[in-house]
């Protein structure tokens, strides 16, 4: 167990983002789903190297606000940073570092990081997160994966479908 409920938060974050993707991946020939399903969970590597030096520094620990403000602003810097140290594909670097830039705008066919946006996008459907991203109707990479009349309906269908990647992910990483 994660002892720091942000932890555990950004945990239960990437393994449902991950699902999505894998989920999303699956309706299209260019897109390995099981390579969607690792750079979803990888996506805020950033975030985790924050959460978990944080600790190190007790003023910023101990001020959520600051804390907010290094992971908005570091979070890609860092997780493209350490991705590219480990030496991952330019496709993880790239979703790590573009994970939340909601209007970004891809050169050339869909790619991972569209896929990701748009994953995230739905794990934020019914939850506050939702009220802080724009719409998924605005989003640069919807129409860019083209995945049809977005509808509540159809939102709440890629939903279901995840949900059991989701339950078999938590049961993998919980070993």
């Amino acid at each position: 167990p994660l002892p720091n409920p942000r932890m555990r938060d950004l945990r239960t974050h990437s393994i449902r983002v991950a699902a999505i993707s894998y989920v999303l991946a699956k309706q299209f020939k260019q897109f390995n789903a099981d390579e969607a399903m690792s750079i979803g969970l990888l996506h805020d590597i950033g975030v985790a190297a924050i959460l978990n030096n944080a600790s190190s520094y007790p003023e910023m620990a101990s001020d959520p606000a600051a804390v907010d403000l290094a992971i908005h602003q570091l979070r890609g810097p860092f997780g493209s940073r350490i991705l590219r140290s480990w030496r991952f594909a330019e496709e993880y670097i790239e979703a790590a570092q573009q994970a939340e830039n909601w209007m970004r705008r891809g050169d050339g066919p869909p790619d991972y990081c569209d896929l990701l946006i748009v994953a995230q996008l739905h794990s934020f459907v019914g939850t506050d997160h939702a009220l802080a991203v724009p719409p998924m109707d605005q989003v640069s990479a919807m129409p860019r994966l083209n995945l049809g009349e977005l509808t509540p309906h159809h939102s709440l269908a890629i939903l279901e479908a995840a949900q059991e990647q989701i339950e078999e992910t938590e049961s993998l990483l919980t070993l």
